[in-house]
């Protein structure tokens, strides 16, 4: 019951966090936000490798095949969390930020010696980003512009794996994770003169919120000839294609910021129903293990040296992004 609680809250603390400062790069700004990689610290220090890296204690939401590998009677429970700090400099204009946020959180049920299921909550993409410019009038007056965004698409999936091919030496699986995109980035935008500290102007507010589904799949190959060596070959897909969202917008002039009674509404909340077409994107990669052999120190340690190498390729043709409402 404890650990079913920290789950639920897990998830409860996820949700409301979508609409939170999570990104601190201005290229976030653009599109659907920021969609870098924002993996666990397994597969961020294998430089962002995800496919092919399948071991029996971790987590991999990335390969849907990889649920059934875990060892067998092992639930697993996965949080992960990190932290970043930037730095920006634009004509010796230097800024700094920071945010710390969850990158995952998964249960992982291996069953019947060859079947895995996962349940899951990941970013997709995400909006954290303020960039200030002002331009000088032939009037001599300044007006300054501000441009904000904030918050997080998210993906809750459900994944299935199944081990088609079990023997002493050849392993091979296949999985799909079912996704449910929700969320919303928020983004501001305002242009202003000042007067006697007092701000003028308009602003124009707007929301992006997912609300579709998705998929995900995978397939691993291992082999192990002996007990020191092992290669596996492994993939993942993600299907691109239409991706059901609504916007929304609205802009109002304000004759001081700070006072809302000079709020007047220029434009009212209006709601489009649209589509973002996303790229698919596809992996695949190799890792190779070695293990020494036992020796007495190893055993008393139980512990058993080892190298690993690993590789990956990733293709995702973003130059297809298009948005329609």
């Amino acid at each position: 019951m404890r650990i079913f609680n920290t789950i639920l809250f897990t998830f409860f603390f996820m949700s409301l966090s979508v609409a939170q400062v999570s990104s601190v790069t201005p290229f976030s700004s653009q599109g659907v936000g920021d969609v870098g990689f924002y993996g666990d610290a397994y597969f961020m220090g294998m430089g962002g490798v995800t496919a092919p890296l399948i071991d029996s204690s971790q987590t991999n939401l990335y390969n849907p095949s990889s649920y059934s590998f875990l060892s067998q009677g092992l639930p697993l429970f996965s949080l992960g969390i990190a932290h970043q700090e930037s730095t920006f400099s634009q004509n010796n204009v230097t800024a700094q930020d920071r945010f710390t946020s969850i990158t995952h959180m998964a249960l992982t049920i291996p069953f019947g010696n060859r079947f895995g299921i996962a349940f899951g909550l990941k970013p997709f993409s995400r909006a954290g980003y303020e960039i200030n410019n002002s331009q000088v009038l032939p009037s001599n007056d300044s007006i300054f512009y501000d441009y904000t965004g904030k918050g997080e698409i998210q993906e809750f999936l459900f994944g299935f794996s199944w081990i088609l091919v079990k023997k002493l030496n050849h392993k091979f699986g296949i999985g799909a994770n079912a996704k449910r995109y929700f969320g919303r980035i928020e983004t501001t935008r305002r242009a202003y003169f000042v007067n006697n500290f007092s701000e003028s102007g308009a602003l124009e507010d707007g929301f992006l919120r997912a609300k579709d589904f998705g998929f995900d799949l995978g397939a691993t190959y291992r082999f192990t000839p002996n007990s020191k060596h092992a290669l596996t070959l492994a993939g993942s897909y993600q299907l691109g294609g239409d991706i059901q969202m609504e916007r929304t917008r609205t802009a109002l002039y304000f004759g001081e910021f700070g006072n809302t009674n000079s709020y007047d509404t220029v434009v009212p909340s209006i709601k489009y129903e649209g589509k973002v077409q996303l790229p698919e994107q596809l992996k695949v990669g190799f890792a190779y293990e070695y293990t020494a052999s036992k020796d007495n120190s190893s055993r008393r340690r139980g512990r058993l040296p080892s190298l690993l190498i690993t590789g990956e390729y990733t293709t995702a043709p973003w130059s297809n992004y298009n948005e329609s409402f």
